[in-house]
Order: C-alpha cells, then structure tokens, then sequence
C-alpha cells in the first residue's frame, strides 16, 4: 500500500475462528474510502461464504490504535 495506513476511512480485516484459541486475532488487510464500500461489502459477502471458516469485515478507520 502506497498510503501512510491510517489516512483511509475504512479498513478491511481477516481472521479465522479457529484460531484464536492460538492468540489469532482480527488482522488488518488494507484501508479504503467511502467510494469503494459498495464494492467491498458485496466481494465480503461471497468471500465469506466460500471461505468457511475464514472470515472477513469492514470496519470504521478511526476504531484502530495500533499496538505497542
């Protein structure tokens, strides 16, 4: 990603269920805008439903703190 991350409203994560019980956790993928939402809501619908048990999310940018 050519961006400073953060700068992007969105963020799309990853994680699978099956192991977080390993200290797996929800894990940013990369940031979008407003303009892309549409499109990443519908491409994490089908995602989400072939790549049992990996799942994907959207989520709000401001929400992130990174860790340290």
């Amino acid at each position: 990603m050519d961006e400073k991350m953060g700068e992007k409203h969105w963020r799309l994560e990853v994680t699978n269920p099956l192991q977080i019980a390993q200290g797996s956790c929800w894990k940013r993928l990369w940031e979008f805008d407003d303009d892309q939402v549409a499109a990443y809501k519908a491409l994490i619908e089908e995602l989400n439903r072939i790549n049992d048990p990996v799942q994907l999310r959207i989520v709000g940018n401001s929400a992130w703190r990174p860790r340290g």
